[in-house]
């Protein structure tokens, strides 16, 4: 079975619970990072830049596991 992920979202005023397989999890980053500029405006402090950095691997990134500012 695969890797399944807990998340959490609200549509339409409505907490609505999901549970993810690894391979959504992943399409879900992309399709994030493809639409950075609703992900700014719906958490502005959760903006990231477009451009990866060489140093800081997406994985690493996205858990903070290490500084991407560079």
């Amino acid at each position: 079975m695969d890797n399944l992920f807990y998340a959490k979202t609200e549509i339409n005023g409505r907490t609505v619970d999901l549970v993810l397989t690894e391979e959504q999890v992943m399409t879900g980053v992309k399709t994030a990072l493809q639409n950075a500029e609703l992900v700014c405006k719906m958490n502005p402090g959760n903006c990231w830049p477009l451009e990866k950095p060489n140093d800081c691997p997406l994985w690493k990134k996205i858990f903070g596991v290490c500084s991407c500012n560079s």
